[in-house]
């Protein structure tokens, strides 16, 4: 525990309803180091709020891949503006779960909803 790190796992559950859009980002601690800076945060903001809602966007926007790309990137970027030459590790998993399926606006004929072609 004197270097930040403990072999105690920490956990929490939360209850994702079935039209909850949720997602989880894991990361590394070179993600978060200047993300949750005080200094970073808007007024009144939690310092993580703005890349969360960054992330969400582009996930909405691109999908889950182009995502985590730009939420890495932007990390390297504030590594090297904080830093300099000097960069941490960074690492990112997003996770979307309750992706609803894209709906066919014109159903397959003979399917539910369809018209059967004779």
């Amino acid at each position: 525990d004197q270097y930040g790190v403990t072999c105690e796992p920490s956990f929490e559950t939360w209850t994702v309803g079935a039209e909850d859009q949720t997602m989880l980002i894991l990361a590394s601690d070179g993600v978060w180091e200047f993300v949750e800076n005080p200094a970073n945060a808007k007024p009144g903001r939690h310092p993580a709020t703005d890349a969360v809602d960054m992330t969400a966007r582009k996930l909405r926007q691109k999908g889950v891949e182009e995502a985590t790309s730009q939420l890495v990137s932007a990390m390297q970027n504030r590594w090297r503006h904080g830093a300099g030459d000097y960069c941490d590790d960074i690492t990112a998993v997003v996770v979307k779960y309750n992706d609803a399926p894209k709906k066919d606006p014109k159903p397959a004929a003979g399917a539910p909803g369809g018209a059967a072609v004779a």
